[in-house]
Parts: C-alpha cells; structure tokens; sequence
C-alpha cells in the first residue's frame, strides 16, 4: 500500500509543477509583449530622416492618423498607449518636427 501512495503524490507534484511552468511561461509571454509595446522601436522609415509637421489645429489622433498614413510608425496603437502614459495625447504642439 506504501507504493500507491507514493506514487499518487507524485503525480500530483508533477502536475503542480507543470502548472507553475506553464504559469511562469505565459507570464514571460505577457511580459515581453508589454516590454516590446512600450520600449522596442516603433519607427519605420526608409531614410534618415523625415520632416513631419503638426498643424495647428490638429488634436491627437490627428497626428497619430499622419504619422501611420506617412510610414512613420509601425505600430498606431502602441504609439496611442506610449503617448498616452506620457500625457502627450492631451498636449499636443503644433510645428515642424525632425524625425
């Protein structure tokens, strides 16, 4: 009887275990695509640089819709989340930008 109990404990330490690993591996998953959304590059561009004006009367998602239209960035909405975390989509300036 020793024997079965042993090995009943066993598997459920196995089964704990692969759920911890599957936890931390989907944990690691989210945190890269965070990582990625706010730190990785979002800039696309064929040349060195790029002239980008913002109009006067332009509010926020009106250079977030210039700047994927132009090929600027790649990613819209995580520019969206970035900006937002800086405060930028509520304190737009306009003017003549080197990108």
């Amino acid at each position: 009887m020793a024997k079965k109990k042993k090995k009943k404990s066993s598997n459920v330490k196995l089964i704990i275990l692969a759920i911890l690993g599957a936890g931390v591996l989907i944990g690691a998953l989210f945190g890269y695509h965070f990582y990625s959304y706010i730190y990785l590059r979002n800039v696309k561009m064929d040349k060195d640089s790029a002239e980008f004006y913002i109009h006067s009367h332009w509010g926020f998602e009106d250079v977030s819709n210039a700047l994927k239209e132009q090929g600027i960035i790649k990613n819209k909405e995580s520019f969206e989340y970035v900006a937002g975390l800086k405060g930028y989509n509520s304190n737009v300036k306009s003017g003549k930008y080197l990108i």
